[in-house]
Order: structure tokens, then C-alpha cells, then sequence
């Protein structure tokens, strides 16, 4: 009461408990479990969910009327592939966070890591990013994380991708290092997408796990 109440991932409450929640926003008037006493609450509410309530709403599975009651102020966070500019600085934010909790020392990225990462699309945005930084952080011996260490070679969006240039740090490399640097290879890769796609810019751009904007914007980073 006369505080704030945030329920996370709302699109997954029952439907047969909606009517009820929408009950409490729009009398706040409540029983507790077991109770006949009505209490009386006035709260903040403040809600969350990565689905379509939209889209919820067409399926039967959301309360249009409840929708039309939470969505007085929205704001839309985009995913993480299309904050690419983010990746980075929250992966090492990850990584300080696991070496401070598992009380050793913090790992750097190497270049061909920052590549993949940014390349990489996040399905499980933020919370899968925590999670590989976390791992990585723990599993890997050096000083340094290279792209063999984040365990994402099989990444959607990177199948037809040519390999990374990288020395892994759990296991040796017999073949010679590719001395190119990380602008002539990404280079190389936006080049091959796009002649792939037949120059389609948007097809190019997804397939590598970024809007088209952010792609647009690596376009003419990389233009000499």
C-alpha cells in the first residue's frame, strides 16, 4: 500500500487471474487467500513482459481490458542485437561482476570476442549475455577471452560466416594466425552477406543479427 508493485513477465499471469488483478487496479479492493474482510490498497504498478501483449490480446491469451489499463506510459527497450553499441561495455561489466564473485582475477576480451559478440543476435538478450560472460570468466585460463571461449560458434546468423581469426586460450592452434585486422574481416563478412543476399540490405542485416539502421551504420564505419 501507497507503494510500488512490479510484476515481471505479465503476460504469463492466467487468464482466469487477470480479471482479478484488473480488479484490484481498477476498485483496489482486494481479499487475501482464505479471507472474507475486503482491504482497500493504492499502489504504483509497474509491469514488464518480452511478449506481443498485442498480439496476446488476437489469441485470447490477454484481457484487452487489462492491457488498456497497465499501458498508460510504455516504454519500449529494443533487444540487445539492435543496441550493439551496448555489448561491449556490458560484457565487461559481466565479467567484473563474475571475477568479484568468484574472487578472481578479471579477464579482458580479445578482438576477434568483441567481433563475435557484437555479431551474434541474443535471443536470450541481457540475461544470455550475463550468462556466457559469467561462464567464460570462470572456464577460461588466461587473460584474456577469445571468440573459441564464449561457446557461440553455432550462433544463428553466423553459420555462413567465415571463420574468426583467433588463438584460443583453452587449446593450441597449428594453423598460421590470419593477420588481418578485425576491419578488413568484418569487411570481408559484410561483403559476403550482401552479395549472398543479392544486395538486400535488410535480408544481409538479420541474417548477421542487427537492424537495419545498425547495419547501415557498420556500412559506413567500414567504408575506407
Amino acid at each position: 500500500d501507497e507503494g510500488s508493485l512490479f510484476l515481471d513477465e505479465i503476460a504469463n499471469t492466467p487468464y482466469s487471474q487477470q480479471g482479478k488483478l484488473l480488479r484490484v487496479l481498477e476498485e483496489k479492493q482486494f481479499e487475501k487467500v482464505g479471507a472474507s474482510k475486503t482491504q482497500h490498497t493504492d499502489f504504483r504498478l509497474i509491469t514488464a513482459t518480452n511478449c506481443d501483449l498485442a498480439a496476446a490480446v488476437n489469441d485470447g491469451k490477454f484481457r484487452k481490458d487489462l492491457l488498456y489499463r497497465i499501458n498508460t506510459l510504455v516504454i519500449e527497450i529494443p533487444p540487445l542485437r539492435q543496441r550493439v553499441e551496448d555489448i561491449i561495455p556490458l560484457a565487461n561489466s559481466f565479467l567484473a561482476k563474475a571475477a568479484k564473485k568468484y574472487a578472481r582475477p578479471a579477464l579482458t576480451l580479445a578482438p576477434d570476442a568483441h567481433a563475435l559478440l557484437e555479431a551474434y543476435p541474443w535471443p536470450g538478450n541481457v540475461r544470455e549475455l550475463a550468462h556466457v560472460m559469467e561462464r567464460a570468466q570462470i572456464l577460461c585460463k588466461r587473460e584474456k577471452i577469445y571468440s573459441s571461449d564464449l561457446g557461440l560458434s553455432g550462433a544463428p546468423g553466423l553459420i555462413d560466416a567465415p571463420p574468426l581469426a583467433a588463438t584460443s586460450s583453452c587449446k593450441k592452434v597449428n594453423e598460421p594466425p590470419d593477420l588481418r585486422n578485425m576491419e578488413q574481416i568484418e569487411m570481408e563478412l559484410v561483403a559476403q552477406r550482401l552479395a549472398y543476399f543479392n544486395g538486400d540490405a535488410t535480408k544481409a542485416a538479420e541474417s548477421l543479427g542487427f537492424s537495419r539502421s545498425a547495419f547501415y551504420r557498420r556500412l559506413e564505419k567500414l567504408k575506407p
